[in-house]
């Protein structure tokens, strides 16, 4: 049962981000903070890996953190959320190049 909700959940989170990515990608512009006002202080443009970045691990860390907290899933899918938790935290605070 926990095997089936944790592959269940990881093609739903697969399946949401090539989703995300065909649309963004179709548009073929870069994405404008702000409305695209000139008075707003945000940098010029956001690029669509970026946005990518963000929706993923907006996506992954929501689906882990539910098999953290519940309390319905037994350790090993424990540890693989706990596993993908950390690897966002730690993808997201290394140095930048």
């Amino acid at each position: 049962m926990a095997l089936d909700v944790l592959v269940g959940g990881t093609i739903a989170v697969t399946a949401a981000a090539l989703v995300t990515y065909r649309v963004l990608r179709r548009k073929e512009r870069q994405v404008e903070p702000g409305g695209g006002r000139p008075e707003a202080a945000a940098p010029a443009k956001v690029n669509l890996r970026t946005i990518m970045m963000v929706v993923v691990s907006v996506l992954v860390l929501g689906s882990s953190l539910f098999i953290i907290l519940s309390g319905h899933y037994d350790n090993e899918n424990q540890k693989w959320a706990f596993g993908a938790v950390g690897t966002i935290v730690g993808f997201w605070l290394r140095p930048e190049k």
